[in-house]
């Protein structure tokens, strides 16, 4: 089943496990250092790092999502068909753009 609406958009969100990433990551540091020389647990270290990983992976995620869902449609209107375009976004996504400039070739695209 086919939809012309987009989902919502929600940057602040992204920008939410942004914040945690970079957050928990200054507090690994910081309680590293900590357990080094005020001898506090590594627990509290191991627990801002799996925090700080966590924000990373679901921003990635998030940031991906979000790209898949503006660059698909877009390619669609070209004339790609869904599966073609999806193709050449993970192409251009995961390693480059030359399946990309393929498919715009075949399609007379004028960018090729």
């Amino acid at each position: 089943m086919e939809s012309n609406s987009q989902p919502a958009q929600h940057p602040d969100s992204k920008r939410l496990f942004i914040l945690v990433w970079v957050m928990g990551s200054a507090a690994t540091v910081a309680l590293l250092l900590a357990a080094l020389f005020l001898g506090i647990s590594w627990g509290w270290a191991l627990g801002a790092f799996i925090l700080a990983t966590i924000g990373k992976w679901v921003a990635r995620w998030h940031h991906r999502k979000q790209s898949r869902q503006l660059y698909v449609p877009a390619l669609m209107q070209y004339g790609f068909t869904e599966t073609e375009a999806e193709q050449a976004w993970e192409q251009a996504y995961y390693g480059g753009s030359d399946k990309l400039a393929e498919m715009r070739s075949k399609q007379g695209h004028p960018d090729s």
